[in-house]
């Protein structure tokens, strides 16, 4: 598409931000990569569509949690700005791009060795602490949720994978991710007809089977004998 400026459609402070090519379109959003005119700094910019701009669960999770990404920590992917109050509704976050956690195993066509896996998770539970110590779980933690750049690790959470997509994060995503492994690492309680919600302690769980699924290189469901 060509460029053209949000303040074609958008009141500010979004004036400020143009927009290059669109790189996604789901039920959710459509997400464009755009660039800062006052920095010159790349960013990506998430137009919510209609459905999801009038769906109040939706609004309800991203007002939840976009408050607790500007400014984030910077083990947390962080919200650069934000509207969810007038039409059009948008998010707009760092386009960070590293690798992902499932990339690692698959370039080393196997689990990883103890002391490797053990770091990585290390890291991957400092970003969970992160979040918690905002007051948020996460509820939905899986490999594709962290991001690896220069060196050190970043969350992806769950409304902004669900917005953006995980592969945007990361270089040469293509193929990479299974959906159907994720099953893997909700924990039982979440498929309760009575489960509790959102809790630290899913998370918790989901960090112990990212540990198998570094060491094994598949998850518990995935592995030999499985039933």
């Amino acid at each position: 598409m060509d460029t053209h400026h949000w303040n074609k459609f958008m009141t500010t402070p979004s004036a400020r931000y143009t927009l290059q090519a669109q790189l996604r379109r789901t039920n959710l959003a459509a997400v464009y990569s755009g660039t800062d005119t006052l920095t010159g700094q790349p960013v990506y910019l998430a137009l919510l569509t209609n459905t999801a701009a009038s769906y109040k669960p939706v609004l309800s999770a991203l007002r939840a949690e976009l408050p607790l990404l500007q400014n984030a920590d910077p083990t947390l992917l962080t919200a650069l700005d934000y509207n969810l109050d007038t039409q059009p509704c948008y998010v707009m976050a760092e386009p960070l791009v590293g690798y992902s956690l499932r990339q690692l195993i698959i370039r080393e066509g196997k689990g990883l060795p103890p002391a490797e896996a053990l770091a990585y998770c290390s890291e991957a539970a400092r970003c969970v602490e992160a979040l918690h110590g905002r007051g948020m779980a996460h509820g939905s933690i899986h490999i594709d949720n962290f991001v690896v750049r220069d060196g050190s690790m970043v969350l992806l959470t769950h409304m902004a994978s669900e917005i953006f997509g995980t592969d945007l994060f990361v270089a040469g995503a293509d193929g990479v991710q299974d959906l159907q492994d994720r099953l893997d690492y909700a924990p039982p309680e979440q498929g309760a007809r009575s489960a509790p919600g959102t809790t630290v302690a899913c998370d918790i769980y989901s960090l112990g089977i990212l540990l198998y699924h570094l060491l094994a290189g598949v998850t518990p469901g995935a592995a030999p004998g499985a039933q």
